[in-house]
This record gives structure tokens, C-alpha cells and sequence, in this order.
């Protein structure tokens, strides 16, 4: 998918506010966002029906647990959002993330 803005963000005056506006009204706004309790495995999937493979997730850990795990992958998956990190994050480490549907 492409979007075209009509000016670049960085070339905004009247800062990034009216750059999020254009994108807002581009994309739907987010369907949901939480705050998620990852488990201690490196390969997980957040059950979340109503997500579809075309979504768009943004994904940021909140809380490093025991491991000081690093986030390799965050997709969108037909019924939730598939997760990888490159060790095991262990006890205490939290996500959070937010979703996107195109229109």
C-alpha cells in the first residue's frame, strides 16, 4: 500500500499535529490497543478475533522482564498478532501494542 501526503512531516511548519491529522484521515483510527503480559516463549500469538492479516500493528515493550528480551517481529495474523523475540523474555515483560485497519 502506498499513501501520499500532501507535504512530507519534516517539511511541516505548523508541526507534526497537522501531519497526524492527513494520516488520520487516511486510516481508520485504532480498533484497540492494550497493554499485553508476554509469556516466557520466544514465539507467541495474542488471540484477538477480529484482527486480519491486513492490519497494521505497532508494538513497543512497556516492562523488560527477567531476560531483557528484545522484540524481533510483531505481525498481524488471522484472529491475533504473532510475536518473536530473540531469547525467551521471562517473567514480567510487557507489550504494548496498537491496531491499525486500513479503510
Amino acid at each position: 500500500m502506498s499513501i501520499k501526503l500532501d507535504t512530507p512531516p519534516q517539511q511541516k511548519n505548523s508541526k507534526m499535529g497537522t501531519w497526524l491529522t492527513q494520516m488520520t484521515e487516511i486510516l481508520n483510527t485504532a480498533f484497540d490497543s492494550a497493554i499485553y503480559d508476554a509469556t516466557d516463549a520466544i514465539n507467541q500469538t495474542i488471540t484477538l478475533n477480529d484482527v486480519v492479516e491486513t492490519d497494521i500493528v505497532i508494538m513497543t515493550s512497556h516492562t523488560i522482564g527477567a531476560n531483557s528480551a528484545t522484540l524481533k517481529l510483531a505481525k498481524c495474523v488471522s484472529g491475533g498478532i504473532y510475536i518473536e523475540f530473540n531469547v525467551a523474555p521471562g517473567a514480567g515483560h510487557k507489550l504494548n501494542y496498537l491496531l491499525i485497519r486500513n479503510r
